[in-house]
């Protein structure tokens, strides 16, 4: 992404829905699935529809915002790898119990 690309994406809702024609894909943000859903959703409720007013029942939560403190994030990102490393942990210990049980099956050498 360049300079020129997140200038024209902030731009873009000068332009939306002018002429009829509603913008939205994934190119509306960075490029993810998540982005284009988002963005569909968008589009979509932001068509003129005379009569007719189109509301989520939901809220969008931007990725852009930055959400709790400092304190927050960091336990947050702490507690995540402890969580990792106990799903790790475990992992292992059911692989090599079931392999001690002879539940897995070990490549078995071929005697000739």
């Amino acid at each position: 992404m360049s300079a020129q690309s997140i200038g024209a994406q902030a731009e873009l809702h000068k332009i939306q829905n002018t002429r009829g024609i509603s913008y939205a894909g994934a190119w509306t943000k960075y490029g993810f699935h998540e982005d284009g859903f988002t963005s569909g959703l968008r589009a979509a409720t932001s068509i003129p529809i005379p009569g007719l007013k189109v509301q989520l029942p939901f809220s969008i939560a931007s990725p852009d915002r930055a959400s709790g403190s400092v304190v927050t994030r960091k336990l947050g990102e702490k507690l995540f790898v402890m969580a990792e490393s106990v799903r790790c942990v475990i992992s292992f210990v059911v692989w090599w119990a079931l392999g001690v049980m002879g539940a897995v099956d070990a490549p078995k050498k071929k005697i000739e």
